[in-house]
């Protein structure tokens, strides 16, 4: 029963993926940095796939359980969406804290010329999210090859984090990293709102978006004033 529930959840997903990828077409098949950003997302990843990539790497970057490092996209119409939704008024960096294959941060980059900061403990994904850069011309982007949890927050940006995989122990040290953020940024999380008073006084709104494994619950907080412990 499990095997065939799986199975289900899989295809289902395929699906899911598939649609999203029409509506993308639809919406950006008139640009040719979506044509090129989908095939360098689908050549670098031919053989050496993100599931080889988690499991080769995953023990060797940290102590997090596997079920950490579920691969999952983040697609350009909710990019798109997020974007529209906090309407900041300024450049502000966005900021993708476990940008793996690094399609949002592509997204975010080439649909709004914003500066982008990638941050992923895995080097696999760093090395090929470099390559794509390259490839695609992109400019004002960082890949740091770091853990989140260990990264300053002292930068004002747009904090974006998919963590809809992340078990209790990880998201609450999430949380309260996140909290570290100064005056004037956006956090947006995946999945999970986060409890503590510190984002419950910065709640702003909730919206459910399609992603590559189903639709999700998106939770945008914006710290309007200096941090407090969480």
């Amino acid at each position: 029963m499990k095997l065939l529930e799986s199975l289900f959840l899989t295809l289902k997903n395929i699906c899911l993926s598939e649609v999203i990828k029409i509506h993308e077409c639809y919406l950006f098949g008139n640009r040719r940095w979506w044509w090129r950003l989908n095939y360098y997302h689908s050549v670098l990843y031919l053989w050496d796939t993100r599931y080889h990539i988690v499991l080769r790497e995953r023990e060797k970057q940290g102590p997090y359980s596997l079920a950490n490092y579920t691969p999952g996209e983040t697609p350009l119409i909710t990019i798109m969406r997020i974007f529209q939704g906090i309407n900041s008024g300024d450049s502000l960096p966005f900021i993708d804290l476990g940008s793996g294959r690094g399609y949002a941060l592509f997204g975010a980059s080439l649909l709004f010329n914003c500066p982008t900061v990638g941050v992923e403990i895995l080097p696999g994904y760093v090395k090929k999210c470099h390559i794509m850069r390259e490839k695609l011309g992109v400019e004002n982007m960082e890949i740091q090859a770091c853990d989140m949890l260990s990264m300053p927050m002292n930068r004002r940006g747009i904090y974006y984090c998919a963590a809809a995989a992340f078990d209790t122990d990880l998201l609450e040290a999430v949380e309260r990293k996140l909290a570290e953020a100064p005056s004037g940024s956006w956090v947006v999380i995946v999945h999970h709102p986060f409890n503590s008073p510190h984002f419950q006084k910065a709640y702003k709104g909730e919206e459910i978006l399609p992603f590559t494994w189903g639709w999700d619950t998106v939770y945008v907080y914006k710290i309007e004033d200096t941090p407090q412990e969480a």
